[in-house]
């Protein structure tokens, strides 16, 4: 019995290295997430690894396709409102980085807000206009919301969690299993979560780990270091081209009407909003890369006019 107790804890720290030998960035990610780092070990978590890395790698290499403005977007906003960047990680998960995601319970968008949530963070939901669409708002909204989860759960994987299930479902996984850990909350066998939410964990901290070890160097020991891109996203879109503002597509408007409009290109437009064609469709949500000048200039406009409106 020794021995084969002996062979199981030398299986699980040999997958547990292997784990980070294939995923640098992984004690990274986990301490972003609140998570201790002895959940390498945990056998389930590494068998969910072993078994979903390369389909998991698929989706994540399909959602970041043409998206590279999109991910700069959303990690500057989520910075600007003080959360980690690798929440960007949740919305992949959530939408697969498509802005017009749009589920069979109504949730809609990057972030997949229900229209109740979605209206108790400020987002206009009606059926002319729908600010889940929309990637600023949409996740000024997202960050407000996981703020107020963490708050009230205290730890930021809690915050994921409740963001799948419901505060609630939460609470009562919490009240039946008497703690926070979150080997016993996950644990296939006890049942505390629903199946598809102790999975939803998972898979984000999977994609981050994919998508941070891409971009993080380690050392010897296997120890990770500062990101070699972790800039203000902010700052790295003031460049040409490249600030991004919203467009509800009117009746009667052409890309190449969008385009000379905002003073971007067709192309640019088609490539950021993942557009084949020339068709749009009336009230469509598009995402028009612009200018920093122009963007600055829009700004301004914008300020003025509020200013304008509040005397």
């Amino acid at each position: 019995m020794r021995k084969v107790l002996l062979f199981l804890c030398c299986v699980l720290i040999l997958d547990a290295s292997s784990l980070v030998t294939q995923f640098p960035a992984a004690r990274y990610v986990l301490a972003e997430f609140d998570i201790d780092e002895g959940y390498l070990y945990n056998s389930t978590f590494v068998a969910f690894v072993r078994h979903n890395k390369k389909p998991m790698e698929r989706f994540y290499r399909q959602s970041i396709r043409k998206s590279e403005m999109l991910l700069l977007l959303i990690r500057g906003e989520l910075m600007d409102e003080d959360l980690s960047d690798l929440f960007l990680y949740l919305c992949v998960v959530e939408s697969g980085l498509r802005m017009d995601a749009h589920s069979s319970k109504d949730a809609k968008g990057l972030w997949q807000f229900m229209p109740k949530t979605a209206k108790a963070y400020q987002l206009l939901v009606d059926t002319v206009y729908d600010e889940r669409n929309d990637p600023v708002r949409s996740t000024k909204a997202a960050a407000a919301y996981l703020r107020h989860l963490y708050e009230r759960f205290g730890k930021w994987y809690l915050a994921v969690l409740a963001y799948n299930c419901g505060e609630g479902r939460l609470q009562k996984a919490l009240d039946r299993a008497g703690t926070d850990d979150i080997e016993i909350l996950l644990d296939d066998t006890g049942r505390y979560l629903p199946a598809q939410t102790r999975d939803y964990l998972r898979k984000i901290v999977l994609v981050a780990m994919i998508g941070e070890s891409e971009t993080i160097d380690a050392d010897d020991t296997g120890t990770y270091a500062k990101p070699k891109v972790r800039t203000n996203a902010k700052k790295d879109t003031h460049t040409k081209e490249s600030c991004l503002i919203s467009h509800k597509v009117l009746l009667g408007e052409t890309l190449e009407s969008i385009a000379a409009k905002y003073q971007s290109s067709v192309d640019a437009i088609k490539r950021i909003n993942r557009t084949e064609g020339d068709m749009l469709e009336v009230n469509r949500l598009l995402l028009i890369p612009v200018s920093a000048a122009y963007f600055d200039t829009l700004s301004k406009k914008t300020t003025l006019q509020e200013d304008i409106q509040t005397k």
